[in-house]
């Protein structure tokens, strides 16, 4: 008689505990030994500078980058400013290995109703497995600059996670905080609009003003206005990017929008320039097309909050919360790779409609198949470094996350999350 080998479920957690080692340790190497600084140092700085009273946004850390973000990140990071640099980092980076596996979970249970690690080891394997093969050209990237991305993606989790436990109060002042910190959160804005969820509307306006005048506790009332009124003059300036934003390592569909139809040159972090134009148009049409596309994609969530975002069944309103997580960092103009650590829930929100509640439709398993081909191969680990710039350059990463986003809307009414017979286990 054939006896089949378990894997034991401790190996994964044992794995997946090991990755954020790794990635801990690489980001603090990388940071550590760049002579230019990263984006960490930047905060870190601001942090300093507001214990001060001083200049917040026109001091430039090593002589190259600025703060460009709201004051209350800055006060939120005092008490890391009053640490050494390599004791702050360190701290910064457990936290935010902290915060992915937080998110993972948390967004596991609200899709599936389920534990992950009550799980069966095969769907711990595939979809923890999957989720951080797709998702880590991103993460790690997160984690070399030291970036702030997956603190806002928490709030945002947990604000979703409270409004679906009928607290829309507590989770909307959630999402309007994490406006103040950086204003990914749009979306969610449309969504509480269209699904007349007044209640969530005023309560993210207030964790944003909340979020605005908090720094004043610091630095005082009169302080904390000339902040808030440099940072919205940089916030305008990078709504419509000049060529100083259009440089590769921006994957914005906006800015690769700008590539594809006009005959600029894209220069590349590795002082090398290239270009991937398919046809050159003015620049004013090429600006308005470019707008008419984020008017398209708005009116996309429009309709999407419309039609299901008013759903009392947790699983869709999960899909839903999905389907605007996919589409964050396309909406920005200015966004990077570790941009795209927004878009985890929607990967574990479809890796769960496949193998949790079985979604056999065949265009909704093409749009993720193509959706992460994509994502995690279309790196310089795979390509020639030159490949993957013009891949990167020509929009492809946000292209992925529009068809992930697509896969999200097509498994809504297709057999699965919202109507999985002999899977309705799901606990509030």
């Amino acid at each position: 008689m054939k006896t089949t080998a378990k894997i034991p479920h401790w190996l994964i957690w044992l794995c997946f505990t090991l990755l954020m080692i790794a990635l801990v340790a690489l980001g603090y190497r990388k940071q550590a030994n760049n002579p230019a600084g990263s984006d960490f140092d930047v905060y870190l700085q601001a942090a300093r500078l507001m214990l001060e009273e001083a200049e917040l946004y026109q001091v430039p850390t090593h002589g190259v980058h600025y703060y460009r973000y709201p004051p209350l990140l800055a006060f939120l990071m005092g008490p890391l400013a009053r640490l050494s640099f390599e004791s702050a980092l360190l701290v910064w980076l457990a936290s935010s290995a902290i915060i992915m596996s937080v998110v993972c979970l948390a967004w596991y249970r609200i899709v599936t109703g389920m534990h992950f690690w009550r799980e069966r080891a095969r769907i711990q394997w595939a979809i923890g497995g999957v989720a951080l093969l797709v998702s880590l050209r991103y993460v790690l990237s997160h984690f070399n600059y030291g970036q702030v991305n997956l603190t806002v993606l928490v709030l945002l989790v947990f604000g979703c996670v409270l409004i679906f436990k009928d607290r829309p109060v507590s989770g909307g002042a959630l999402i309007g905080v994490s406006l103040a910190i950086k204003p990914f959160a749009l979306p969610f804005l449309v969504w509480a609009m269209v699904s007349r969820r007044w209640c969530v509307l005023i309560a993210v306006m207030a964790g944003g003003l909340i979020g605005a005048v908090l720094p004043a506790s610091g630095v005082g009332i009169y302080q904390n206005l000339e902040y808030l009124k440099q940072w919205i003059s940089h916030l305008a300036d990078s709504v419509s990017p000049t060529n100083i934003w259009l440089a590769s390592n921006n994957v914005s569909l906006y800015a690769s929008l700008q590539r594809l139809f006009s005959d600029m040159e894209v220069r590349h972090l590795d002082g090398t320039m290239s270009t991937v134009s398919i046809l050159s148009l003015p620049a004013l049409a090429v600006e308005i097309l470019a707008w008419l596309v984020f008017l398209a994609l708005l009116g996309w969530i429009a309709v999407v909050a419309r039609k299901y975002g008013s759903s009392s069944d947790t699983r869709v309103r999960s899909a839903v919360a999905s389907f605007m997580f996919a589409l964050i960092p396309v909406l920005t103009t200015t966004a990077q790779k570790h941009y795209f650590v927004m878009i985890i829930p929607a990967i574990i929100y479809v890796l769960c409609a496949w193998w949790v509640f079985n979604c056999r439709d065949a265009a909704f398993r093409v749009l993720v198949v193509v959706s992460f081909v994509l994502l995690a191969a279309t790196g310089p680990a795979i390509w020639p470094k030159a490949w993957a710039q013009i891949f990167q350059s020509a929009g492809v990463i946000s292209i992925a996350a529009i068809l992930l986003a697509a896969a999200i809307g097509r498994s809504i009414n297709s057999p699965g999350p919202a109507n999985a017979a002999g899977r309705s286990r799901y606990v509030s």
